[in-house]
């Protein structure tokens, strides 16, 4: 599955690790709610990358949403899950984004 640009994937990943104050790739900051979802067992971006994402644009602005047992392709390996957040999100977008949630895959 990760075959194609392997090396270059790696040296990306080896970059991001390394490299964890990257202060000139920063997103700007937001002024409307923005959805997260991620995958508790994603090895390309790991867990932590999203909540370092959710401080940074604000935990009143971003919205952090995690799928137990799900790595980074979230949106084939639980679709469904990421099918409700996202309708959830865009039904409720005004109320104020709390910590993270999860959903198990069980």
């Amino acid at each position: 599955m990760y075959t194609p640009n392997r090396k270059e994937r790696e040296e990306l990943l080896d970059y991001l690790l390394t490299n964890k104050d990257h202060s000139a790739h920063r997103p700007r900051r937001i002024s409307q709610e923005a959805l997260l979802v991620w995958g508790e067992s994603d090895k390309i971006f790991p867990l932590e990358f999203g909540q370092m994402l959710q401080r940074y644009l604000g935990a009143n602005k971003a919205r952090l949403e995690v799928i137990e047992r799900a790595g980074h392709a979230v949106n084939l390996e639980s679709a469904s899950s990421l099918n409700s957040f996202i309708k959830t999100f865009l039904l409720h977008s005004d109320s104020p984004c709390q910590e993270a949630n999860y959903i198990n895959l069980a």
